[in-house]
């Protein structure tokens, strides 16, 4: 049963060929023939070769000439015009003796008598011509869905599309093309392009016609994006983005040009706007910039009279009590000479002792104010700090006093730091005096020296801080720490945290100066109960060497031998010091008070050894000034200069020009002699 089930099966797979024909025989024999290969039916009478089509559709008929269908027309006609049998292929059985129809109407004529080969043969090549012409009926029923889909698609593009022969004329062009180009109708396929259109280019300038995309492609180039402006005359104006697309054929000419053009009008007035927007904004951010500045300017004046403010009000608050100290105790001694008291020595000598060091606490008090305004000169030279650091050592012990210890870690590879060494000594003690004051139940000081290099990415953030080497002396303390609140105003002057009476408030600000002005920086770290740090960067030097200080005094003066000294000063009663002086000390002395006066008294005594001036005179020439035209004058002469404070005559970038003498002002009568005497001693 399984056996018969699967032939069964296997039967039904084969084609079906439906034989109709009057001759029983010869239905038999084609019956017979085709019995291996395929599943043949016949039929006698025409009504059955209908009834078995249309219940069971064949896969071929082969159909007898003689045969005549009820409506009086040849059985194979009725099939051809069946629309449901029509595609069936039909194989004509013809006597060779009679007549043939149409050859059209039929896929093959087959003569009997015919052998079973002859007729397998026949069938097998029909069913593959009818195979073959479905494939390409249902290939062709594609294509054309395909093309009108694509027509379709390009018929509701958005956009233009043009597409011409080498000729130029119009292949293909879809109605959006039209719409853009405000033509009216459908497209004109068969003409020519426009020789002309009215576009231009973003700038303005007329796009001429070989500068069309759809031309330039023609030429065998890629155009893409071209934004130009159309004026169609129907008084809209647009804007297209045009592109050319060339399409060669097999050997790489160009066989057609593809032209497409996309409205961007939206685009473009929405630029416009965006335009307009962004111009607002520009605006209305300068005007909000302008604001700002003018009020970050208010700010800064209202800061720097608050600073000015906290500034005179700190120099007038201890220069009154230095004040008061030298005028009291110069008056006391005063009166005794006016009223010719006898002379109390010891009184005496206290008061001027007292009135001396307010002096020195005020022309201290002047250094520090400058230091922090950066205008004291420099004498920068390279200096081994870890010598200094270890020189001053013992003197902060003293200072600092048994309760507080002190540990040192320094960098033995240390490299020399540049810098004036006077006032590095007065920094360093200024930070260890603080650092004491904050440990009142005593503590720790550590002094700590490293080389530290900054790279340009490190060192940008840093205010005024130039990429390089530098040596870093660090300055710690386990004392009580400053509160965050504190610390922007810890550098400036007259700022400080003690009680009244402990501390002028110059110290850190005097570092602060220091630093600035040597080309170096500092930083301060500070945790409330746990410490302070405070590291002071200066600039690496070539070599550890002696610092050459420029305003140091020997010890005492020497003896004069009777010198012609010319001192310029425009103050009269420092100039009456500076000539009493020199003439206690045994000097020949002349005097003026400007440039062009000295110049004269230098023309009456050209015995002159040695100017002492000012660098600031009135009448329009400067110290500096001077000396420069007597030097061409009288090439021997030398110039000691004093100031109050680094002027650009004779300093630049914080540091003493080279081969400049200075006695810083205030000075004292021997320190004055003493430089004088050296210099004068120098040849």
């Amino acid at each position: 049963m399984a056996d018969d089930g699967a032939t069964a099966e296997n039967s039904a797979r084969l084609p079906r060929v439906l034989i109709a024909h009057a001759d029983a025989g010869l239905l038999a024999q084609a019956a017979d023939a085709l019995a291996s290969k395929y599943r043949a039916t016949t039929a006698f009478s025409p009504s059955d070769v209908l009834a078995e089509a249309a219940m069971d559709r064949p896969d071929m008929i082969l159909c007898g000439d003689r045969l005549i269908a009820a409506d009086s027309r040849p059985l194979w006609q009725v099939f051809r015009d069946d629309p449901a049998l029509a595609d069936i292929p039909l194989v004509l059985l013809l006597d060779r003796a009679g007549g043939a129809p149409p050859a059209a109407t039929f896929d093959d004529v087959l003569y009997y008598p015919f052998s079973a080969p002859e007729l397998t043969a026949r069938i097998a090549s029909a069913l593959q011509s009818a195979r073959q012409r479905q494939e390409a009926a249902a290939l062709k029923a594609e294509s054309e869905a395909m093309l009108q889909r694509i027509g379709t698609v390009l018929t509701h593009l958005p956009f233009g599309l043009t597409m011409v022969n080498t000729d130029g004329q119009i292949v293909y062009a879809n109605p959006a093309r039209e719409r853009l180009l405000g033509f009216d109708g459908q497209p004109k396929i068969g003409e020519k392009l426009a020789p002309r259109l009215p576009a231009q280019r973003g700038d303005g300038s007329i796009l001429m016609p070989d500068e069309y995309p759809i031309r330039r492609a023609l030429r065998g180039e890629f155009v893409t994006d071209l934004e130009i402006k159309y004026d169609s005359g129907d008084g809209n104006i647009r804007w297209l983005r045009a592109s050319g697309i060339p399409v060669n054929k097999p050997d790489g000419t160009v066989q057609y040009a593809i032209g497409v053009a996309v409205d961007i009008t939206g685009e473009m007035r929405a630029r416009l706007e965006l335009l307009k927007l962004t111009e607002s904004l520009e605006e209305r951010v300068r005007t909000e910039i302008e604001e700002r500045l003018k009020t970050e300017e208010t700010l800064r004046q209202v800061q720097k009279m608050q600073a000015i403010g906290q500034l005179t009000g700190g120099v007038a608050h201890d220069f009154n009590n230095l004040l008061q100290v030298m005028t009291g105790n110069l008056e006391a001694i005063e009166r005794q000479v006016r009223d010719r008291r006898p002379f109390d020595r010891v009184r005496m000598e206290r008061q001027i002792d007292a009135a001396l060091r307010g002096a020195a606490r005020a022309a201290q008090m002047t250094q520090q104010l400058l230091a922090f305004s950066r205008r004291q000169p420099l004498v920068p030279a390279a200096l081994d700090a870890n010598e200094l650091v270890h020189r001053m050592t013992e003197l902060f012990r003293r200072t600092l006093g048994e309760s507080i210890a002190i540990e040192t870690v320094l960098e033995p590879s240390l490299k020399s730091a540049y810098a004036d060494p006077n006032q590095l000594e007065a920094a360093l003690l200024n930070l260890a005096v603080n650092a004491r004051d904050a440990m009142p139940s005593g503590g720790k000081l550590t002094i700590e020296t490293a080389t530290v290099g900054f790279e340009e990415t490190m060192a940008a953030p840093w205010e005024e801080f130039a990429p390089g080497d530098y040596v870093m002396i660090a300055v710690s303390d386990t004392g009580s720490g400053i509160p965050p609140e504190i610390l922007p105003h810890i550098f400036e002057p007259f700022f400080t945290t003690k009680e009244v009476g402990r501390g002028t408030g110059l110290g850190l600000s005097q570092a602060y100066g220091f630093a600035k002005q040597s080309g170096g920086h500092i930083k301060i770290y500070s945790e409330v109960g746990v410490g302070t740090t405070v590291k002071l960067y200066l600039p690496a030097g070539s070599g550890a060497g002696p610092a050459d200080r420029s305003d140091a005094a020997p010890a005492a003066p020497g003896a004069a031998s009777g010198e012609t000294v010319l001192v310029v000063e425009d103050h009269a009663d420092v100039r009456a010091f500076s000539v009493e002086t020199l003439r206690e000390f045994g000097y020949a002395v002349l005097e003026a008070g400007s440039g062009v006066e000295a110049l004269q008294r230098l023309e009456e005594d050209p015995s002159v050894r040695l100017m002492f001036t000012d660098v600031g005179l009135p009448g329009g020439m400067t110290g500096r000034e001077l000396a420069d035209v007597a030097r061409v004058r009288w090439p021997k002469l030398k110039v000691l200069f004093t100031t109050g404070y680094a002027r650009n005559a004779i300093v630049h970038h914080g540091r003493l020009d080279p081969g400049v003498e200075l006695i810083a002002k205030p000075f004292t009568a021997n320190a004055l002699a003493a430089r004088i005497r050296s210099m004068l001693d120098a040849d």
